[in-house]
């Protein structure tokens, strides 16, 4: 029974029926108890998972998995990453990814998963400039930015093209209805007219700038530095000792203990509005996040991302390396890419 149904997920997986893969390995589990067999349905039934981006079922298997071999299984250890970054728990898929290198110095699956985790923190500060669900770590040494004024942190530019006002009326039947409000953006009070304009809008700065802002609550002190997660705040020392601190509004640090806890609530209030976004698909994920998350799943993800390839050569017109004097500003480059074609 347990064989006919194992074959037979693996065949719906090989024809990237993922759910109906999922089922049969699900109903095959039910006639195995323990041991080698159970391990590998588990590993196949948290490939589908993956696929279907049901990560909590995917930590649940490689869960079991790592219990089943006392915590050592690569492809578990692996996935189990993999699963966390796509909750946007990229603080914890970091912390296991140090210890698995930690625990099996060696394995180049281990090194791997560290190194993209790096890459991916790297280009999601820059993108989010610290305030995305994925840059919640507590290690990340960067250069400490000035807190920005009130008045310029609540500038929104109006919502993007491509959406509508809400109408007056509400859309008779049950189906119109869900499938007006599952094109709604709650935030922006717009409607769009199909979910690829919605995806498009919801990448759009506007609502970036309100689903990744403070606003919405009456705060007392200046607002935070951006770049820093809430354990890298602190007490000016300067303020602390009794002097006056030079930097007066510009100062990165905390001039007060109640300071110090606002800002760390403001931190956490971000962190609630980007939760409830992604918990919406309101998220709005950019290119690059897009493309960050394929690589991170890509079995090779030289195949999707790569510094050079052969017999291609790429050249700017002016150095990639650019000192600025405001966050806010703009800067354009040339690309010119030359191929030879065998």
């Amino acid at each position: 029974m347990a064989a006919c149904l194992e074959e037979k997920a693996a065949e719906l997986s090989k024809k990237q029926d993922y759910q109906g893969a999922w089922q049969a390995f699900t109903q095959c589990l039910q006639h195995v108890s323990g041991g080698e067999q159970r391990s590998r349905l588990l590993l196949a039934r948290s490939n589908c998972a993956l696929k279907l981006k049901r990560y909590e079922d995917v930590l649940g298997d490689c869960k079991e998995i790592l219990r089943i071999f006392k915590g050592k299984h690569g492809k578990a250890q692996s996935r189990q990453i993999t699963a966390l970054c796509g909750l946007g728990k990229l603080g914890e898929a970091q912390r296991l990814a140090v210890d698995w290198c930690k625990h099996d110095a060696e394995n180049a699956a281990a090194r791997r998963a560290m190194e993209r985790l790096e890459v991916i923190q790297r280009a999601l500060e820059e993108s989010h400039d610290g305030d995305s669900l994925l840059t919640m770590t507590e290690d990340i040494d960067e250069e400490r930015t000035p807190p920005e004024g009130r008045k310029e942190d609540k500038q929104v530019a109006s919502p993007s093209t491509g959406t509508q006002p809400l109408g007056g009326g509400a859309a008779k039947g049950t189906r119109k209805r869900h499938d007006s409000n599952s094109l709604h953006c709650v935030y922006c009070k717009v409607t769009c007219r199909n979910k690829s304009d919605l995806e498009s809008h919801c990448r759009g700065e506007a609502h970036q700038m309100l689903i990744m802002s403070d606003d919405g609550r009456d705060w007392k002190y200046r607002p935070p530095p951006r770049g820093l997660n809430f354990t890298q705040y602190s007490i000016c020392q300067t303020f602390v000792g009794g002097g006056t601190c030079r930097l007066a509004e510009s100062c990165c640090d905390a001039h007060s203990d109640d300071e110090l806890d606002e800002w760390k609530e403001r931190f956490a209030y971000r962190q609630m509005k980007m939760q409830r976004a992604k918990d919406r698909h309101l998220q709005g994920n950019s290119y690059m996040e897009q493309l960050l998350e394929k690589w991170l799943q890509a079995a090779n993800p030289e195949h999707v991302m790569t510094e050079k390839i052969e017999g291609v050569r790429v050249q700017a017109n002016c150095d990639l390396t650019v000192t600025v004097a405001t966050k806010r500003c703009t800067h354009q480059w040339l690309f010119t890419v030359a191929s030879k074609v065998r």
